[in-house]
């Protein structure tokens, strides 16, 4: 399985479960894995990061991308997620999906972004 594979399996189960999904946005000069919403709920757009390998690196920009989304996630196939510290996400505000052939779920709650409300309001209407 590839990055892009995992990508494209997670966001099928998003949308499955009635998430609007958005795949590789761009913003700041990179591009974001997934932005997703699920409007029955009202929530505001999440990031996730998605990562087979160097699950460091994902937690690295999804902290960058609280910035501009409610919530920050990475995701990991449940089969790999072994090795990621949850200590080390949770000191960041980042929270943890896992998922597999499928089903997803969050293991460890993302944190609510409240430094940057502006620039939150400003990705929502973007990907509005």
């Amino acid at each position: 399985m590839t990055e892009l594979d995992a990508e494209t399996l997670l966001c099928s189960m998003l949308e499955r479960d009635g998430a609007r999904v958005r795949r590789q946005v761009p913003f700041g000069g990179k591009r974001l894995d997934v932005a997703a919403r699920f409007p029955k709920s009202g929530e505001e757009w999440i990031s996730v990061e998605v990562k087979l390998r160097d699950w460091k690196k994902a937690v690295e920009q999804a902290a960058i991308n609280r910035l501009f989304f409610a919530r920050s996630f990475i995701a990991v196939p449940a089969a790999l997620a072994g090795p990621v510290n949850e200590e080390y996400l949770r000191a960041r505000g980042v929270g943890l999906i896992k998922f597999d052939a499928d089903d997803w779920w969050v293991d460890l709650e993302a944190e609510s972004t409240v430094m940057s409300d502006s620039l939150v309001c400003s990705m929502n209407e973007k990907l509005a």
